[in-house]
């Protein structure tokens, strides 16, 4: 009947504690698949799955631009590119006439192979 015992994994397995096991692992890298993530936890794919959906209300979402904050590299290349600007200015006085510009957003431009490997996991 309906209350006899099942074989199999029992339900108890999104207990607790595998959720905080999926919680870290997602801390490391939310690109991760339910996959990747159950061959390191050595959870079920589906007992995965359902942690990060119901558990942790977390959906895979694409992206291909991520804005980030500027890097000490990218600061120096800025100011350099600044410089080289105030530069032509003075040996072209109608250059920034030919300039184009747009807001001060600067983004990490990810260029995964496919759609599916720019995946992430968010909430």
């Amino acid at each position: 009947m309906l209350d006899d015992p099942h074989s199999g994994r029992p339900i108890s397995s999104t207990n607790d504690q595998n959720v905080e096991v999926v919680r870290a692992v997602m801390a490391k890298d939310r690109r991760l698949s339910v996959r990747m993530i159950a061959e390191e936890t050595g959870l079920n794919e589906n007992v995965v799955h359902r942690i990060l959906t119901e558990h942790l209300h977390m959906r895979k979402i694409c992206a291909k631009l991520v804005p980030r904050n500027l890097s000490v590299e990218q600061k120096a290349n800025r100011l350099e590119i600044c410089q080289d600007l105030l530069e032509r200015l003075k040996i072209e006085s109608n250059f920034l006439h030919k300039v184009i510009t747009g807001d001060e957003s600067w983004v990490f431009d990810y260029d995964p192979e496919t759609k599916r490997q720019s995946e992430e996991w968010h909430m």
